[in-house]
């Protein structure tokens, strides 16, 4: 196994590997403290692109929750690559998001935190369909 010490200066190493799929979505969730609000952006394609350095050049979808029992959702860019966000994002919410939530409020006790942002990927068509790559702390929100 290669150390970053030995490795050739010259060669270009990728910290950020690609993860996306045609089939699945990226992601990021942010949240109130007591998980009142909920905040999801989602697209299709490697993260760091569609949310940072390619903002604005992706369709992506916007889903919020300001009452209990239901996320309302809009849309921006080309019609199909939306809708297919859409479908992804609804099944995102309805398998994991409780889950997210409770493991995101434990994770905030433990750390003494107020919020906690996740940034991810969803692909319905694996066995392990949710992969968490990134946390955001309240700092890092102010940021984005």
């Amino acid at each position: 196994m290669a150390t970053l010490a030995s490795l050739e200066r010259k060669i270009l190493i990728e910290v950020f590997p690609e993860s996306s799929s045609d089939t699945g979505i990226c992601l990021r969730r942010f949240t109130s403290a007591f998980g009142e609000d909920v905040f999801y952006e989602a697209g299709m394609g490697q993260a760091m692109a569609v949310f940072e350095e390619e903002q604005g050049k992706h369709p992506k979808v916007f889903a919020s929750k300001k009452c209990p029992m239901r996320f309302s959702m809009q849309g921006q860019g080309p019609g199909l690559d939306v809708t297919k966000i859409k479908r992804r994002l609804r099944l995102l919410i309805q398998k994991h998001d409780t889950s997210i939530q409770s493991r995101r409020s434990a994770i905030c006790r433990r750390i003494g935190m107020d919020g906690l942002g996740i940034e991810g990927y969803f692909n319905p068509n694996t066995k392990d369909d949710l992969v968490v790559v990134d946390f955001d702390l309240p700092l890092d929100l102010a940021f984005m």
